[in-house]
């Protein structure tokens, strides 16, 4: 009987390649997200169908204005004592001194810095560019110079929030 002579292939199998490609691809990927430093942390929440975004609150770079106002007004909590800026619309004028802002359905209590000069003809509707400090109510005296000024119940409705902005510069975009 005539004997068949079987041989292996020499090299490795296509699954072995494709197994080095992908690991090699998430080492690449972990360098790179190692190296970029502003991203968010997204986390399981309670109920795992949900992630709970973190944004990153390190200090903004030199020469920055602040961290996005919109990420304020999204977490307040994660930016007390933060410098923030942007541009918003305001909904609601209390004073000379205090209003309410919105951006992106999102909205916040404002207050203006005792230097800033009352802005009189601020309305509905109005964009604005404010740059400022998410602040804890809680520690308002503290943190805002002249607070008091603004009266009892401009005071007593911040108090009920949970975060405020001082405002120590604003502007008006349009009229």
């Amino acid at each position: 009987m005539a004997e068949i002579e079987i041989q292996r292939k020499q090299g490795a199998s296509p699954w072995a390649w494709l197994l080095g490609l992908i690991v090699l691809g998430l080492i690449a990927w972990a360098v790179w997200a190692a190296m970029t430093g502003d991203r968010a942390t997204v986390t399981a929440s309670s109920d795992a169908t949900t992630p709970v975004v973190t944004p990153n609150t390190a200090a903004p770079t030199p020469g920055s204005p602040g961290m996005p106002l919109a990420a304020a007004l999204a977490n307040p909590d994660a930016y007390f004592g933060k410098p923030i800026s942007g541009m918003a619309t305001v909904v609601e004028v209390i004073g000379d001194r205090a209003l309410i802002i919105e951006q992106d359905g999102a909205r916040m209590y404002v207050v203006k810095s005792a230097d800033i000069a009352p802005t009189t003809n601020l309305a509905v509707g109005n964009t604005v560019s404010l740059t400022g400090t998410v602040v804890n109510p809680d520690n308002m005296q503290d943190a805002v110079p002249g607070i008091l000024d603004v009266g009892e119940p401009t005071l007593k409705t911040l108090q009920g929030e949970p975060a405020f902005i001082h405002a120590t510069s604003f502007e008006m975009v349009n009229a």
